[in-house]
């Protein structure tokens, strides 16, 4: 890599800014170990780092990460209602943050002022109360007022498949729309949409829960587009 070498008082501030109490990666080192370095173990640890960013090269036992899926409320099974959390060796992050600090500071000229969020000192909290301030204020001088949200994390999450689940109109599209194929004969409940997906898949009597575990692991879903595509020609 190009650029100055990482310098003694980039790594002491950013272990002292590093909180308490976190859970260690795989290699079991705590940062509390790495706080309790001292002077001389503060060098050895800069030469590493300064090693490593030289060379481009990151030890591979350092690039082993621990994924774990943590549930957003009790008794959770849908994928959207859980998160993931990797825990990564302190020593990568020890890098990976003194990297972020870096390029922080390069395109920090580059944000907007109206930036909220994701911004350091500058939380939603007064933007809501702003845009809460405008609204009201619009109402009582009788003016029309736009606004306009755009919820980017199912933005980018879907960006990459929209444009062929409305060409295809296949099973993507049954997946997110809810249409329901067929008529209701007499007497007989109308075949519902996830019953249209389990035909045009040639599935058995898959449940929406498990197209929706499905369609979170994009290789398996990927195959059971192909497959189904291929069939219908489509």
């Amino acid at each position: 890599m190009e650029g100055p070498p990482i310098l003694k008082a980039e790594v002491e501030k950013t272990i002292n800014d590093m909180k308490n109490g976190k859970a260690a990666g795989p290699d079991q080192i705590p940062i509390e170990l790495l706080q309790a370095l001292g002077n001389w173990g503060i060098d050895q640890l800069t030469k590493v780092l300064n090693r490593i960013y030289d060379t481009g090269n990151i030890p591979k036992d350092m690039l082993i990460s621990t994924f774990i899926t943590l549930q957003k409320k009790p008794g959770a099974t849908e994928c959207e209602n859980q998160r993931t959390i990797s825990l990564m060796s302190h020593t990568l992050k020890l890098i990976l943050e003194i990297l972020l600090t870096r390029i922080r500071s390069k395109i920090k000229p580059e944000i907007s002022e109206t930036q909220f969020g994701f911004v350091a000192n500058k939380g939603t909290t007064n933007a809501i109360f702003t845009v809460m301030m405008l609204m009201e204020r619009c109402i009582e001088t009788q003016k029309d007022l736009y606004l306009c949200f755009i919820d980017y994390s199912k933005a980018f999450d879907k960006n990459e498949f929209t444009g062929h689940i409305y060409r295809a109109r296949g099973i993507e599209h049954l997946a997110m729309t809810g249409e329901i194929n067929g008529k209701k004969s007499r007497g007989h409940q109308r075949t519902t949409y996830v019953d249209s997906l389990n035909t045009w898949a040639n599935l058995e009597q898959h449940t929406r829960s498990q197209f929706m575990r499905s369609s979170c692991e994009r290789q398996i879903w990927k195959t059971m587009t192909v497959n189904a595509c291929s069939r219908h020609g489509t």
